[in-house]
C-alpha cells in the first residue's frame, strides 16, 4: 500500500518487501520457537525497515524504527485468541508508523532506556533475551488461563 502510495516502482517493492521479510527473519532468529511475544509486533518491526527504505531513510533510520518499536510496544503478548490478533495486528501497525515517522525525523530512544541499547543489533539481541528469560513464565500461564475456560 505504501509503494503504491509513493507511487514507487515495482524494482522498489520488491526491494522493500525483501528488506523487511529478511528483517523480519533476523529478529525472529532471536526468539524462541515458542514464545509469548506477539510476532505481530515483530512482523511490523520488518515492515518499518521496507517502509523507511521506500521514503529514502536510511539504514540508520530502519535501525531508530526497530529501537523505537522495542522501546514502545515490547511487551505485547500472543494469548491465542484469534479475535484479539487483529487488534493486535492494528496496534503493531500503529506503533511502526509512529516509529518510521519518528525514525526519519532522527528520533531515537536513548540507550539509557529500558531495553533499547546503542545499536539495533543488540536491542534485538536483548529483545530476544526479553521473549527467552522473562517471557518463559508467562507461556504456561496463558496455557493455564486458556485451558481453565474449555471445562
Amino acid at each position: 500500500m505504501v509503494a503504491d502510495h509513493w507511487h514507487s516502482s515495482p524494482e522498489q517493492l520488491v526491494r522493500a518487501l525483501t528488506l523487511s521479510h529478511l528483517t523480519l527473519i533476523y529478529i525472529h532468529s532471536f526468539l524462541p520457537s515458542l514464545t509469548a511475544y506477539c510476532a505481530t509486533h515483530a512482523a511490523a518491526m520488518g515492515a518499518a525497515t521496507g517502509i523507511c527504505y521506500l521514503a529514502g531513510g536510511s539504514v540508520a533510520d530502519a535501525g531508530r524504527a526497530i529501537k523505537i518499536m522495542v522501546g514502545d510496544a515490547n511487551g505485547m503478548i500472543c494469548d491465542g485468541a484469534g479475535c484479539s490478533c487483529a487488534v493486535k495486528v492494528s496496534t503493531s501497525v500503529q506503533t511502526m508508523l509512529k516509529a518510521v515517522n519518528m525514525a526519519l525525523q532522527g528520533i531515537t530512544i536513548p540507550a539509557t532506556n529500558g531495553v533499547v541499547s546503542e545499536s539495533v543489533d543488540d536491542t534485538i539481541r536483548d529483545l530476544g533475551r526479553l521473549t527467552s528469560e522473562g517471557m518463559a513464565a508467562t507461556d504456561s500461564v496463558i496455557l493455564k488461563i486458556m485451558q481453565a475456560k474449555k471445562h
